[in-house]
């Protein structure tokens, strides 16, 4: 081998040595290495998920919501509750700056789910770690919501919040307007449409009360919200 070919593959036996040192699930801090050393320099900045992208998905353990099916002559309900809540900030040798990660995941007793697993559930995810971007995303994963990627920013309006595209993954936002649910008004409600590959899962959600209202293309059901409680 020539010593073009050494040297790279030098180069590559110690990058792999570096990062297997390193758990990506487990955000190193400055200080917190071998013997106290400071494995990285500080943090050039800090980004925080926004109070009021929170407050429409981000709730206390334990919370709860029943759903109703509508369009059926028989009594169907969904109860969710938030199982795990997760909220730190991280710091990994690849950025450098430090991110929050603010995560819930909710379980909802309609679905059944195979042994081992969490689900069903809701799980919902937020962390800003892009120090391009002005505004922060929400992302989400589950039975339910499983295509949604990048649904929603701050301020959520309809100038900031546009048809967005991940590969075949389309969200869109329809209106924020208010809504009547079991003879209660709700204000400020984010109605989006989304689906691979086209728009056929809907969504009504509210500030500081959570899921309103969804339509689940899987089975074709209509839920509505009858009761909750926010610890």
């Amino acid at each position: 081998m020539n010593k073009t070919t050494i040297s790279l593959l030098f180069s590559f036996a110690f990058l792999m040595l570096f990062f297997s040192q390193c758990d990506p699930d487990e955000p190193i801090f400055p200080g917190t290495g071998t013997n106290g050393g400071n494995d990285l320099p500080p943090p050039t900045d800090t980004f925080y998920v926004d109070q009021e992208l929170k407050s429409y998905y981000f709730f206390p353990q334990g919370s709860w919501w029943v759903y109703k099916m509508l369009d059926t002559n028989v009594l169907i309900y969904d109860t969710a509750i938030i199982a795990y809540v997760d909220n730190e900030l991280k710091y990994s040798r690849i950025l450098p700056f430090a991110w929050e990660a603010a995560g819930v995941v909710i379980e909802h007793s309609h679905y059944p789910s195979p042994p081992g697993f969490v689900s069903p559930h809701l799980s919902v995810g937020i962390g800003n770690s892009d120090a391009t971007l002005d505004r922060i995303s929400m992302t989400s994963q589950g039975k339910l919501l499983q295509s949604l990627y990048n649904f929603l920013s701050v301020p959520i309006d309809s100038t900031s919040m546009a048809e967005k595209s991940a590969g075949t993954i389309k969200t869109e936002l329809l209106d924020t307007n208010s809504i009547q649910l079991t003879n209660q008004v709700f204000h400020q409600v984010v109605h989006l449409k989304h689906g691979i590959p086209s728009f056929k899962y809907e969504i009504w959600i509210a500030k500081n009360i959570g899921l309103l209202k969804y339509f689940n293309a899987d089975d074709s059901t209509t839920w509505e919200l009858i009761n909750y409680h926010i610890n």
